[in-house]
């Protein structure tokens, strides 16, 4: 399959531009050890083609944050997307270093909606997610 090129720019990309997402936070996370401890959570975030939840174009990963429910990561990651083709998938997982780390729930942000410039003069809005169980 050949890419279409006008004026020597890939237009599959014409479309494309960083996005920059910030993971501040989680409240009130589920406890999942049997034995009343806290949890070691990190969020999975996973950029994916609006039509097919199976495929994964890229990947980030926070630090994982020790014995909380109320963790803060406070990391920035970069994506290159698509919002017309794209969405964003956020899993949070409780680490476990015996068995498997444990899911805590989940949220997909759509890309279409307008995503909004950064600019000195401009403050971007705080939005909170509800984790949902996986689909």
């Amino acid at each position: 399959m050949s890419k279409e090129k006008v004026y020597g720019v890939d237009t599959s990309e014409r479309n494309t531009r960083l996005l920059r997402v910030k993971v501040l936070r989680a409240i009130d996370l589920q406890r999942r050890d049997f034995l009343g401890g806290t949890g070691d959570p990190y969020v999975k975030i996973t950029l994916q083609i609006v039509e097919n939840r199976n495929s994964v174009i890229d990947f980030a990963r926070t630090h994982t944050v020790p014995k909380t429910l109320n963790p803060v990561w406070n990391q920035d990651f970069i994506f290159r997307v698509d919002p017309t083709k794209h969405r964003l998938v956020f899993e949070i997982f409780d680490h476990n270093k015996l068995t498997k780390d444990e899911f805590l729930g989940m949220f997909s942000v759509d890309l279409h909606a307008n995503i909004p410039y950064e600019s000195a003069e401009r403050l971007f809005p705080i939005k909170d997610y509800s984790l949902l169980k996986r689909r």
